[in-house]
């Protein structure tokens, strides 16, 4: 028995759509993070975050002695792993709180506003979501952090890929801080 043409294309074109259809559901892409979901309590997994004497080290690799033995000690007392991160969220500012120090707050717009550490030091910090990226910009007199908080699909986790830059450096610090929610 022959099947008729117009049924035979129609069965084609059923099976060319449901390929589509089945290829598509998988690039989907997961909810995307927002603000409100980094909101909270965080603890550090000293084990899954990056030996950050190590990323020093390799960093200053590059540069001569006096360059390094300067740096180190700044480097070693400025990226220092917090136990804890707090984020909280009133209005459109975000406030990020390491191990219960003076929080960083910033409009979540990216402009930069004055923060002043608890050394009174003063610095220009800015906070914006980049997609389902948080992302922080820490600029002072000698260089700058750029932290970017990511949550994990069940938002049960959470990694900042830190990056610090310095004019007097030849190459960035870069680690990862990874931590759970309390």
């Amino acid at each position: 028995m022959m099947v008729p043409k117009i049924l035979r294309d129609n069965i084609c074109r059923i099976q060319i759509l449901f390929v589509i259809l089945l290829v598509g559901s998988f690039c989907i892409p997961a909810t995307a993070a927002e603000i409100k979901d980094f909101v909270g309590n965080w603890n550090l997994v000293p084990a899954r975050s990056s030996d950050v004497n190590a990323a020093i080290e390799k960093t200053l690799a590059e540069e001569n002695f006096v360059t390094r033995s300067l740096a180190r000690g700044k480097l070693q007392g400025n990226n220092k792993l917090p136990l804890t991160i707090s984020i909280s969220v009133a209005k459109d500012q975000a406030a990020i709180s390491f191990d219960g120090a003076k929080g960083r707050v910033a409009p979540l717009n990216g402009s930069q506003v004055a923060w002043s550490r608890g050394d009174g030091e003063t610095y220009q910090v800015g906070m914006a979501m980049e997609g389902s990226v948080l992302v922080e910009t820490i600029q002072g007199k000698q260089g700058a952090h750029k932290n970017r908080y990511t949550l994990s699909l069940d938002g049960k986790n959470m990694v900042v890929d830190v990056f610090v830059t310095s004019p007097r450096l030849k190459s960035p610090l870069m680690y990862q801080i990874y931590l759970s929610r309390n």
